[in-house]
């Protein structure tokens, strides 16, 4: 890339691609999927307000790079899961366990989910500014009304 062209960068909305309006993912994957390695793609880019053009080259996407942005992350949700389950199967009957696996749950959908919700495409992309701390509000206290809906002996 050259100098003074813009990059990529996180929640960037991609337009079009080859003057080839677009509406989804698929519609993305499949034009550049019919792109041989090497040739240039011209995207139509906006971020925030602004749009702008950018011109780059098609690549193979590696097989480390898949392990870094999805594999390691799904795992670790799928480990707070299998966490959450092994504490509950122990002591299903104190409250403490169920919190506990219904936090790990939560916890797991948000790692497992969390790659397919911050995309540009989400229902949510409008408020990506607040739409995090949404989230962790909207957990919270959902946590916060089944504690206090629970027989609090039960802790003990």
């Amino acid at each position: 890339m050259g100098q003074n062209q813009p990059e990529v960068q996180f929640l960037d909305k991609i337009l079009e691609v080859n003057n080839i309006e677009i509406n989804n993912s698929l519609e993305l994957y499949q034009i550049v999927r019919n792109e041989k390695v090497g040739s240039i793609i011209e995207y139509k880019i906006q971020r925030d307000q602004k749009i702008f053009k950018l011109s780059l080259p098609v690549k193979k996407f590696p097989f480390n790079s898949y392990l870094k942005i999805f594999v390691v992350q799904f795992s670790v949700g799928l480990i707070i899961l299998i966490t959450g389950i092994i504490v509950f199967y122990l002591k299903p009957n104190l409250i403490s366990s169920r919190v506990t696996l219904l936090l790990c749950m939560s916890l797991s959908i948000w790692f497992i989910a969390d790659f397919d919700y911050l995309t540009t495409y989400s229902i949510f992309y409008k408020y990506s500014t607040h739409h995090i701390l949404l989230r962790y509000l909207l957990e919270l206290f959902y946590l916060c009304w089944h504690l206090h809906s629970l027989n609090q002996k039960d802790f003990f």
